[in-house]
């Protein structure tokens, strides 16, 4: 099935995930939001350790916007992530096994490296050629003009649907016209409560999307640096360290 747009395919995520949690409430029993507290305390000490933690029903929202966001995420950046792992697989050694001597990856697919004693990859720089990172720069030059304007587009939908939850809110104060303010607020927020999680749920989308994106770029001006050390180096018959 193909989307239009990014807010699209992880609203069909989110669906499907909240579907099958209310299949689970029903058949477990498990409690519903209001039937459980947020926060127990030990004692009536201010001082008391407090222990946090969600309700059933908030954890499964979290669950369903998190597992949402990791769907578009992994089809926007699987290109980008694929460059960055090429560029990394000429520096670094990868795992094998002994046996057969196929190449270990975890559970996302991801190619598993040899690590130091400080649980560090290790890492060769001397192996890198100004051709592996020109080719890494210009791969990721192209992920970033396909990606950008799917993210500037995850910005506004979550503007916009700010926008929607303010107008609710309004809306919904102004109905009750002889009510204190407090209980007018009070109506507001219960009648608008899924428009707000809405407009959470695209600002998380877009805030993911985003520092994703400003990794990249920055990833991109390591590389110009690395780039330009090595000219300079070239000049001067000096060599660079990178570690």
């Amino acid at each position: 099935m193909s989307w239009s747009h990014e807010g699209d395919m992880a609203k069909s995520v989110a669906r499907n995930l909240q579907n099958e949690w209310l299949e689970k409430v029903t058949a477990e029993g498990i409690p519903f939001i209001d039937e459980e507290p947020v926060m127990l305390a030990e004692s009536k000490s201010i001082f008391a350790k407090i222990t946090f933690r969600w309700r059933a029903d908030e954890e499964s929202q979290l669950d369903r916007i998190r597992a949402a966001v990791d769907r578009v995420m992994g089809d926007l950046y699987d290109e980008g992530e694929q460059s960055i792992d090429n560029f990394y697989a000429r520096l670094r050694v990868a795992e094998c096994d002994p046996n057969t001597g196929v190449v270990t990856t975890d559970a996302g697919g991801r190619i598993v490296w040899k690590k130091d004693d400080r649980g560090q990859e290790i890492e060769d720089w001397s192996q890198l050629t100004g051709q592996d990172i020109e080719q890494c720069l210009m791969e990721l030059s192209r992920v970033k003009l396909e990606i950008a304007p799917k993210v500037n587009e995850l910005l506004l939908e979550a503007v916009f649907a700010k926008h929607i939850h303010d107008d609710q809110f309004q809306d919904a104060y102004s109905e009750l016209v002889e009510e204190t303010i407090p209980g007018r607020n009070a109506y507001a927020a219960r009648k608008t409560r899924q428009d707000k999680y809405h407009a959470f749920f695209c600002y998380y989308l877009w805030s993911s999307s985003k520092t994703f994106l400003d990794e990249i770029n920055n990833f991109c001006r390591v590389l110009e640096k690395v780039r330009y050390w090595r000219i300079e180096e070239g000049k001067s018959g000096k060599k660079t360290s990178f570690v």
